[in-house]
């Protein structure tokens, strides 16, 4: 997504959610103290699939074929139950920290997302990782992108289809059924429910842009 497109679907974004965009651009230059630039990244498979957290995301995988295999954050651990490592994961290590770190010990390329609810987490985690790109959703400065997108999930297809893949297949996105965590508050499901409505509006522009037809279900071509 252009950045001059992006920007006022960020600030609608803050609004929304109580954003403070300054502590996004603050984890952006915390993260680009450690995050490598991108170059000679290319990829020869002409299909991305996008592996999202929903409660029935299992069911799913075994719809998957030849492609790269991209895990949005939370479902890393699920995923490598089922599939051992996937080529990429996009994470803001919300995640199983030692599962998202471990993947990328074992050469999954690894997109490190930075906003202000994250900053100790980088701060606390960062040094772990080798080789990873940088990513923010405000401006982007030197060695930190900014691809378009706001979840894990809409943010992986973003960058799926930043490297030109003719298909993106997204498997396991639910944007009614969140899955929750054990620890999680009435206040945070509130929270998750609407990030997963701006995530399903950001992947129905994306499929508008790609010329595809949306339509919402346990696998989703755009």
């Amino acid at each position: 997504m252009r950045l001059k497109r992006w920007i006022p679907l960020y600030r609608e974004i803050a609004a929304d959610l109580n954003i403070r965009t300054f502590n996004d651009y603050y984890a952006s230059k915390m993260l680009q103290n450690y995050a490598f630039t991108m170059k000679d990244i290319k990829f020869n498979e002409r299909t991305a699939y996008i592996i999202g957290n929903s409660p029935d995301m299992e069911d799913y995988l075994p719809s998957i074929s030849s492609g790269i295999k991209i895990v949005a954050d939370s479902a890393i651990t699920r995923y490598l139950m089922r599939c051992g490592y996937p080529d990429i994961i996009v994470t803001d290590l919300d995640g199983n920290i030692n599962d998202i770190i471990n993947a990328n010990k074992n050469g999954v390329l690894t997109f490190i997302h930075a906003h202000g609810d994250n900053i100790i987490k980088i701060n606390s985690y960062i040094k772990y990782f080798k080789n990873f790109i940088g990513t923010t959703q405000h401006i982007p400065i030197k060695n930190i992108y900014n691809f378009g997108g706001f979840t894990d999930g809409d943010r992986a297809a973003y960058i799926a289809d930043y490297f030109n893949f003719n298909e993106i297949v997204l498997i396991g996105f639910d944007f009614n059924r969140p899955y929750i965590k054990d620890y999680y508050t009435v206040n945070d499901i509130i929270m998750k429910r609407k990030k997963l409505q701006w995530a399903l509006k950001l992947i129905k522009m994306l499929a508008e842009s790609r010329g595809s037809k949306f339509t919402e279900s346990g696998i989703i071509e755009i």
